[in-house]
Formats: structure tokens, sequence, C-alpha cells
């Protein structure tokens, strides 16, 4: 078993500008503009700076089913994690519709390391376009950015989100699971859930607002449950709808 998490997942916003079918925000209402749900900025404060103090250096990703362009405060965000926490890599996942080259130049100068986009829409966002044209005559500066033109289409193979997604044949039936002892998954309310697969966080180990990451991840109870999804996935309802197949 891991002994601490390799990855960090912070959803800061809510919200998402889409609603692609293999996606839960084309199930719920959920990441609607108007349900517009942010974590207060105290919170998120608290979160880097209690991984700080934990000298955490592997991944951190501000989103969570979200674009996270969406939140305005993502500059700063990105800029503090990087200040407090200068062994991490911040990773932003996003669609690409939102990153116009200022977007990209601002994200890039509080921090980010790594751009991993894909194309949700049928044809490539020009803003996307714009990005690709600015780091071919400026260079990648030593700025990972992944583009994912051919997005997601049917035949590709996607986890189907705890059930929440179709699938048209199981590949994999996920019979034990490492992604609990690797990935710290933290919604815009600080609850810690059990898997960044669990859209809904139908299974909640902790919240941030009364309890710290370390007592939360070192709950015997906490501990024993990753040990167990590690070996068996079939004993948490979740876990045992989780399914990697074919879209």
């Amino acid at each position: 078993m891991a002994e601490l998490f390799s990855v960090v997942e912070i959803e800061t916003c809510s919200v998402c500008n889409l609603r692609c079918s293999y996606c839960p925000n084309s199930i719920s209402e959920r990441g609607l503009l108007k349900n517009r749900q942010q974590m207060d900025e105290s919170l998120f404060f608290q979160i880097i700076d209690e991984l700080s103090e934990m000298e955490f250096s592997g991944e951190i990703h501000p989103h969570f089913y979200n674009e996270p362009l969406l939140d305005e405060r993502l500059g700063r965000f990105v800029k503090y994690i990087c200040k407090k926490l200068p062994d991490t890599e911040v990773v932003i996942f996003t669609n690409g519709i939102f990153l116009t080259v200022e977007k990209y130049q601002e994200l890039v100068m509080a921090g980010v390391g790594r751009f991993n986009i894909t194309r949700h829409t049928p044809t490539d966002p020009p803003t996307v376009l714009s990005v690709l044209k600015y780091r071919d005559a400026k260079g990648s500066q030593g700025i990972e950015l992944a583009y994912n033109r051919s997005g997601i289409d049917h035949g590709q193979n996607i986890f189907n989100r705890g059930g929440l997604i179709p699938i048209t044949k199981v590949v994999d039936p996920m019979m034990h699971c490492d992604w609990p002892s690797n990935i710290l998954t933290i919604n815009n309310e600080g609850d810690v859930l059990l898997c960044c697969n669990d859209y809904f966080g139908s299974y909640r180990v902790g919240n941030l607002k009364g309890s710290s990451i370390l007592s939360i991840w070192n709950q015997q109870h906490n501990k024993k449950l990753r040990d167990y999804l590690l070996r068996d996935t079939s004993k948490i309802e979740v876990c045992k709808k989780c399914k990697l197949g074919v879209y």
C-alpha cells in the first residue's frame, strides 16, 4: 500500500461549460453554471499549507469533472501552490475553449508545469489553435502541453465512473484498485472522497473543515479500506460498479 498519495485533485469550482455524454455532467445538473459552487479561498489555502507542512512533492490537479479555467481565481491559486510547494507539478486538465494565449501566459507565469487539453468539440477550439501557434513561435519554454485532438469517441476505452456512464463492453472489471491509495480527491466542500471516480461523493472518508489531511489519511479505518481495495472492490458499492470498458 502506498504510504502517501502522489496526486491531489482539488475541486475549486464545480462548473463546466460542456455536457459530454461520456462525463457524469451529462446526467446531472451539478456542473451547470446556475448551480456554481466554489471552494472557500481560506479552505484552499489551508489545504495547500497542510501539504506544504507535509513536504508533498507530487502532482496537484485543480479539477474534479469541472472546467478549471472557469474559476477566475485559478492563476492566484496556482501561484500560491508553487510558492508553498516548489517541488510539486501543477497540471491543468481543460477542454481548451477558454485557454487563450493571455490565459496560457498567465498560468505559465503562475507556475503551471503541464497542460492536458482534450478536444470535446467537433472542431479545434480557436483558442487552442492560437496557443499552439504561440508555442510554435516562442517555443515550449519547458512547459509540457498534450493536446488530445481526437477527443473521446465511441470505441474507446473509458471508465464508467462508478456505473454512471454506459459502456458496451467491459475491458477491465476493476476487481482491485490502487486509485484510492494514490489520489487524494477533495471536492469544493472540503470532503475527502474515496476516489475521483465518485462523481456524487457517495463515499466520503472525511472533511477538511474540521480535520487535517493527515488525520483523515491515517485513520485506521481509511488505511484498512485502501488496503482492502488493493485486493478486492466487491464490498464497496461505488467501487464494485466501476469498470473500464468500451464506450
